[in-house]
C-alpha cells in the first residue's frame, strides 16, 4: 500500500515474498522463459490523476528466469483420505487416496507414489510400506491426477499411525522443487489386533467360590487403547450364550456345582478366548447340596418311619 504523497514528493515501496506458482503457461512449448517483474500504480483507481496512462512500470535491466521443470506435489487435505480409521493388522482392508498436481512449467513423466504408515508426520521410506500407484507418463503441468492404494493392511505392532505418501519416490522426474513431495493425513489410523480382557467379580458367601442363588455377578472388560468393547457374552453350564447387559444371579439354578463362561469382543472383531469360573451354590440353611428342602424333609420322614417299623419288628 502506498502512503499519502504530497504534490512534488515521492515514496519508496517494495515487496518481499515467495515467488508465486505459475500454471497454464502459454509461451511456446513450455520452454525456459524469462519473466519481467513489473507493477501497476493505483491499480484500484483510488486516486484521480491527470494522466492514468503512466501507472505501469517494470524492471528494465534484467528479467526473472523461471525454470522449465515439472513440480509435483500433493493437492491438499481436501482431496485426500482413507476408507477407515481403524484396522486389524494383517486382516483388515484399507484404502487410501490423494490428488497429485503438477505445478511446474513442464509435463512430467511417469513416476510412483508410495504409501506408508508412520509413527510421526515425517514420512520416509523407512516407515511401514503399504503399496504404491503409478502416475501417467504424460502428466501435464497445471493438471492433477488421482493416486490411490487399496489392500490388506500389514501385520505391524498395535499403535496409532499417520498414513502418508511420497511422490516420485524413486526420483524419476526432474523437478523444480524436490522438497514438497511428502504429504500425510491429519487423522491417525488405529491399528488394533489385540482382544479385550475380561474379569468377573462377585462376593462369595463362604470360601472363595461358594455362592448363593441371589449372589450378583458383574463382568467388566478392558480394551486398553484399542477400538473399544463391542459386547460381552456369558453362559451357565454350557447353555445358550447371553449378551451381558448388567449384573446377574443364578436364582434359577439348584444348589451344587456350576460353571460360568464369558468373553468379550471389541469393535474390530478381536475376540477374547473363553474364560470360565467354577462355582458351588450353597443349599438352603441346614440342607444337603443338590436337594430341595421339602425333598430333604420327605427323605428324613421316610427314614424315621422305616426306623420305627424296624424297632417294632425286633420286639
Amino acid at each position: 500500500t502506498v502512503p499519502s504523497i504530497n504534490a512534488g514528493e515521492n515514496a519508496t515501496i517494495n515487496y518481499s515474498g515467495i515467488f508465486p506458482e505459475i500454471t497454464f503457461v502459454t509461451f511456446g512449448d513450455y520452454i525456459d522463459f524469462m519473466f519481467y517483474i513489473g507493477w501497476i500504480i493505483d491499480i484500484d483507481l483510488d486516486v484521480t490523476e491527470d494522466n492514468e496512462a503512466n501507472n505501469v512500470g517494470y524492471v528494465t535491466t534484467y528479467g526473472m528466469y523461471v525454470a522449465n521443470k515439472s513440480d509435483l506435489r500433493d493437492r491438499g487435505p481436501a482431496y485426500s483420505g482413507m476408507g477407515s480409521t481403524s484396522v486389524v493388522p494383517g486382516g483388515s482392508s484399507l484404502s487410501v487416496y490423494a490428488d497429485i498436481e503438477n505445478r511446474g512449467l513442464k509435463s512430467a513423466g511417469s513416476c510412483n507414489v508410495s504409501f506408508y504408515a508412520s509413527l510421526d508426520t515425517n514420512i520416509t521410506t523407512s516407515d511401514h510400506f503399504l503399496g504404491d500407484d503409478l502416475l501417467p507418463a504424460d502428466f501435464s503441468n497445471g493438471t492433477y491426477v488421482d493416486a490411490d492404494w487399496i489392500g490388506t493392511f500389514p501385520n505391524i505392532t498395535d499403535e496409532s499411525y499417520y498414513i502418508g505418501w511420497i511422490i516420485d519416490v524413486n526420483d524419476d522426474v526432474d523437478e523444480a522443487h524436490e522438497d514438497n513431495n511428502q504429504a500425510h493425513l491429519s487423522t491417525q489410523l488405529l491399528v488394533d489386533g489385540t482382544a479385550p480382557t475380561s474379569l468377573i467379580s462377585f462376593t462369595p458367601v463362604a470360601g472363595p467360590y461358594t455362592v448363593a442363588t441371589n449372589t450378583e455377578f458383574t463382568i467388566t472388560s478392558d480394551d486398553g487403547s484399542g477400538s473399544g468393547i463391542f459386547n460381552i457374552s456369558y453362559r451357565v453350564d454350557g447353555g445358550t450364550w447371553i449378551e451381558y447387559t448388567g449384573p446377574f444371579t443364578l436364582s434359577s439354578y439348584t444348589s451344587g456345582n456350576h460353571t460360568i463362561e464369558y468373553f468379550a469382543v471389541d469393535n474390530l472383531g478381536n475376540t477374547e478366548i473363553i474364560l470360565s469360573l467354577d462355582l458351588y451354590i450353597q443349599p438352603a440353611s441346614g440342607g444337603i447340596p443338590g436337594y430341595e428342602p421339602l425333598l430333604i424333609v420327605g427323605i428324613l420322614f421316610s427314614v424315621s418311619v422305616i426306623f420305627i417299623i424296624s424297632k417294632r419288628r425286633k420286639k
